[in-house]
């Protein structure tokens, strides 16, 4: 038997597989257990993208070309022959242009601090999909788990999958496949991972309630004692 490599078109419906990105990759991550989404990735990186963040802001420099660029000819005269002038006037900007920076105006400043974030967005990403020396990837994590070759265009968000001869004489033997066409096999991996990840969001979603139930109990229950401290409190003072 060959292999079969099958170009895959997976469900992002959010309310039955808790894809919240619209990519099918996050599909596949929701249908292997113990991997996050792409938006839980950055969830749970905010504190480092926040260092990042103020990291960029603090190496920047390039605040004394920016702040002449918006002088006039007649000002860089002036500042040419006052320095100490120049320096409180650029000491000024630099704090004005990190209190705009949180507005996004714009300037060079929240453009390379973007950059900075955009680049340790993307580094993170691509860790998630293909992991590093320490710990396996998203991509090596489901071809693992659902016992195929999966391959990624990020640019596409196409994932591709190779199901090998012997997988699918397996599937054949197993009866979960009959003719094994290309169509049968594609036909027998989305219902896996579509299976997969539905199951995986019920037990979220299931979770999430639990949590929920547990905060209104933990409320309910706060609010019972305060009233009965108060009422205690009202027959002390009557006393």
């Amino acid at each position: 038997m060959q292999d079969k490599t099958i170009k895959l078109t997976l469900s992002t419906d959010y309310k039955t597989t808790g894809n919240d990105s619209g990519q099918q990759i996050d599909t596949l991550a929701m249908a292997t257990p113990r991997v996050w989404t792409s938006n839980e990735m950055i969830d749970n990186n905010a504190c480092y993208l926040c260092d990042v963040e103020v990291e960029a802001m603090e190496n920047y420099d390039s605040f004394e070309d920016d702040f002449i660029a918006t002088l006039s000819a007649r000002e860089r005269g002036y500042y040419a022959g006052n320095i100490e002038e120049f320096e409180i006037a650029l000491k000024a900007y630099i704090v004005t242009t990190k209190e705009n920076y949180e507005q996004g105006d714009g300037s060079n400043l929240d453009k390379a601090v973007q950059e900075a974030v955009d680049w340790a967005q993307d580094d993170m990403k691509h860790h998630w999909l293909y992991g590093d020396r320490s710990n396996d990837g998203l991509i090596t994590l489901a071809s693992r788990y659902f016992d195929v070759e999966f391959s990624y265009d990020e640019k596409t968000d196409e994932i591709t999958a190779t199901v090998t001869g012997n997988k699918i004489e397996e599937l054949r033997e197993e009866g979960r496949i009959n003719t094994a066409t290309t169509e049968e096999v594609r036909d027998w991996l989305h219902g896996e991972i579509h299976g997969s990840a539905i199951a995986e969001h019920s037990k979220e979603v299931e979770q999430a309630e639990k949590r929920r139930e547990e905060r209104q109990r933990a409320q309910e229950y706060a609010a019972k004692r305060q009233a009965e401290d108060r009422k205690a409190l009202q027959e002390k003072l009557k006393r």
